[in-house]
């Protein structure tokens, strides 16, 4: 299906080429990590194939200068379960921008347009989710702390739970729970989620490693090497 040398892809699987004072060498795999690398492919190919469908809708739909569009908006699933892990975290957050930009563009946007023209109206008020957007990527935020620990060689789970307690408990937007946890909570737009954070670092790092890259540049279909010839590793 990949039309890659079976022989090299196999060994993308379950080894790893590691640099030892300029020579390179073949690690092998453990049965979870070879996992890993099977699921980074998959979301490599599901990433590219994204891009590639999006990029050719919108040479479809883009049509002369003349041609009229409607832009539809559609907000993500709000995900709240007994158990909310990495996954959660990423389609609320995806959520959290998407109120974001509705709040400013339908709200603030198109109100000041109205007072603009003099249009006369009721004013809405409505809640500007900012400060939780700011929580989570800015500086020092839930994302960069989960990068910068991710980094670490000796970093665990639980350190990154401890830098999150640190830095933010006073954050009107963060939860610190009660009873101590693996857990610690957002108040989103839509309500409290907390999210557990065991595995969240595995999950966070990049298992798409060099080499799987160079053997699907190998390609010989032309579709798969046009889907990562621009890629760098």
């Amino acid at each position: 299906l990949l039309s890659v040398d079976s022989y090299q892809f196999a060994d993308c699987l379950i080894t790893r080429v590691i640099t030892v004072r300029g020579e390179e060498m073949s690690s092998p795999l453990s049965v979870e990590q070879a996992n890993d690398s099977r699921d980074s492919i998959a979301m490599a190919l599901y990433a590219a194939c994204f891009r590639y469908i999006l990029k050719k809708i919108n040479v479809c739909v883009h049509g002369p200068q003349t041609f009229c569009t409607i832009g539809v908006l559609d907000i993500f699933g709000f995900e709240n379960f007994q158990t909310n892990r990495f996954e959660q975290f990423n389609i609320n957050f995806a959520n959290e921008k998407l109120q974001n930009y509705f709040n400013k563009h339908i709200f603030a946007l198109e109100q000041h347009e109205y007072n603009r023209e003099g249009i006369s109206w009721v004013d809405i008020d409505w809640v500007d989710n900012g400060e939780c957007i700011d929580l989570i990527e800015k500086k020092l935020g839930i994302l960069s702390l989960l990068d910068e620990e991710s980094r670490f060689p000796k970093g665990t789970d639980q350190s990154l739970l401890d830098k999150l307690h640190s830095a933010h408990a006073k954050n009107p937007f963060y939860i610190k729970p009660q009873v101590k946890n693996t857990k610690y909570g957002v108040r989103h737009y839509a309500g409290e989620v907390f999210y557990d954070t065991r595995g969240i670092l595995d999950k966070n790092r990049d298992t798409f490693r060099d080499d799987i890259l160079n053997t699907l540049k190998d390609s010989k279909s032309d579709f798969i090497y046009d889907l990562f010839e621009h890629l760098q590793p």
